[in-house]
């Protein structure tokens, strides 16, 4: 298992990988375990030109494990996935959601959208629902505060409470 992650997870496409600061913990049968250093393994390549969430293999002996790393387009500032949906905020402030399915219902005060941070509540000018969206649930771009458009593609049969409250959206 991983026992410290490498100083990066996320890069630019076609940026060089490293896995700098990556150390993994490694049991043995007699119930010892050791913290070895990412230089210990042999390490797949990663496609660096592929968009998306890739496999990193490290491979020591018998023993293997699959790290997970992310490559985005430059101009991607966040991004993270909920089942099937996938959402990114480019640095314009646009927040797009695509893939297939619903976004669930939030909680304004306990259970936030994962876009819902306050740091992305700043810049997010924009909202962009991908045809394939089914449902938009409650309070799922709650609080946006500088929102000031959304498109809502024909796919999309429900939407939630107040899922554009405290937004500048006038109409849909």
């Amino acid at each position: 298992s991983v026992a410290t992650p490498a100083n990066k997870k996320r890069f630019v496409l076609g940026e060089a990988f490293t896995a700098e600061g990556l150390t993994v913990r490694k049991f043995y049968n007699n119930g010892t375990e050791e913290i070895l250093p990412y230089t210990s393994f042999a390490l797949t390549s990663p496609d660096m030109t592929k968009l998306g969430t890739q496999d990193v293999i490290l491979t020591s002996g018998e023993f293997s494990m699959a790290y997970q790393i992310t490559i985005v387009e430059d101009n991607i500032v966040d991004m993270g996935t909920i089942g099937e949906i996938t959402w990114t905020l480019d640095n314009s402030g646009t927040l797009t959601i695509s893939g297939q399915g619903e976004i669930p219902n939030y909680i304004r005060t306990t259970n936030n959208a994962p876009w819902c941070t306050k740091a992305n509540n700043k810049v997010i000018t924009k909202v962009v629902v991908e045809d394939g969206i089914t449902a938009i649930g409650n309070y799922a771009f709650y609080n946006h505060a500088k929102a000031t458009t959304i498109s809502v593609p024909e796919s999309v049969k429900r939407v939630g409470i107040q899922f554009i409250r405290g937004t500048l959206i006038a109409e849909i």
